[in-house]
């Protein structure tokens, strides 16, 4: 087991003031290692976030804080246009050293950022209403839309091709004739489920390749727990985790928050055949993200949206079943077959979008 790092002295290098109290292990990420950290400055208690980044799955870490600190700086700025109030709570504000850098480089070769704590918000797994669904939908969509103005190629790629689909398959593939940890055999059934799949999986980027479908910049990782929701008020307040922003299709952001909002169940749900589909978060989720996207959609966008569900969630089944046969690399895993279990929610959730498309669709233009 890795020695527990001394977060005291990393956070000393940041520029916090006040006396160290304490630092607590934070959140449900799979990838960076997450910590609360507590000081005290004149009898007031203060709180931030400090993170150290995988380099195995963030291999230029730079890039990465460097967009994130980019887009959060932005967004901020059109707050300030929009004249916003309860500023610090609706934007993500990340704190630098004291030599001047986004993030502290120690011993180990390991990059640690901070940020300040937002209060009085938390994320959740999955949505508990359907108003939940909506402002987490609304955010990802004014997320978007307050990003028109930034072009996309002037955020560097942090993992090439994240969102090829095509790619993840052929990924998966590859896995699957090495069958590194003997696996292959007993996942069966959820590999052939994917290769049936394999022309959804190039539906999205052949239009993207045939100029059908603009390039926008995306959050990339749009699940519903990377929403700040306001703990007294139900609202949306802010997009987090900007690890994956960069270029992308507006059908990423949409098509992770449907694979994780209209379902009451979480991305490791053992108990498959309960995962079911609730039409009422669906609409919600539709009526949050076209409202906050505010109609800078075109018609190609908004005549492929419905697909997006389905797609997403069987990109990430792909990566949770491949990191499964490569030997759990990737996602953090409490046992053997987890992501092997959560290659299958995934799928379950593919067949039920699957079977509501029609239904989507829709909705979709009900909103248009």
């Amino acid at each position: 087991m890795a020695a527990t790092p001394d977060i005291e002295r990393i956070s000393s290098f940041f520029e916090f003031s006040g006396v160290f109290k304490r630092a607590d292990p934070y959140g449900s990420g799979h990838i960076n290692d997450t910590y609360l950290c507590i000081s005290e400055q004149e009898g007031r208690v203060e709180r931030h976030i400090i993170q150290r980044i995988n380099h195995h799955i963030f291999t230029d870490p730079l890039t990465m804080m460097n967009n994130g600190v980019r887009v959060a700086e932005h967004l901020r700025q059109k707050l300030i246009a929009e004249q916003a109030t309860d500023l610090d709570r609706r934007s993500l504000r990340f704190v630098r050293t004291k030599s001047g850098t986004i993030g502290h480089l120690d011993d180990d070769g390991r990059y640690w950022r901070a940020m300040r704590f937002i209060p009085n918000a938390q994320t959740h797994e999955f949505a508990s209403t359907p108003k939940h669904t909506f402002e987490a939908a609304i955010a990802f969509g004014r997320f978007q839309s307050q990003l028109l103005d930034l072009p996309p190629e002037s955020l560097p790629p942090v993992i090439p091709f994240f969102h090829h689909t095509p790619k993840r398959l052929d990924a998966l593939i590859a896995a699957i004739a090495n069958d590194a940890e003997n696996r292959v055999a007993s996942a069966r059934r959820t590999i052939d489920f994917a290769l049936h799949r394999q022309p959804l999986c190039a539906e999205l980027q052949t239009r993207l390749e045939r100029g059908e479908l603009p390039l926008r910049v995306t959050h990339n990782d749009a699940k519903i727990d990377n929403v700040l929701i306001d703990t007294t008020r139900c609202e949306g307040l802010c997009v987090v985790d900007l690890d994956t922003v960069g270029a992308g299709l507006v059908h990423f952001d949409f098509g992770d928050l449907l694979r994780t909002a209209v379902f009451a169940a979480g991305e490791a749900e053992q108990a498959i055949d309960s995962i079911h589909i609730d039409m009422e978060m669906a609409r919600a989720a539709v009526a949050g993200y076209l409202t906050g996207a505010k109609g800078f959609l075109q018609p190609s966008e908004l005549d492929t949206l419905a697909i997006s569900g389905k797609l997403l969630a069987l990109e990430t089944g792909i990566r949770f079943l491949t990191d499964h046969l490569d030997g759990d690399r990737y996602f953090k895993t409490a046992y053997r077959d987890q992501n092997l279990q959560r290659a299958r929610s995934q799928f379950r959730r593919v067949e039920l979008l699957e079977q509501h498309e029609d239904e989507l669709v829709r909705l979709i233009r009900t909103h248009c």
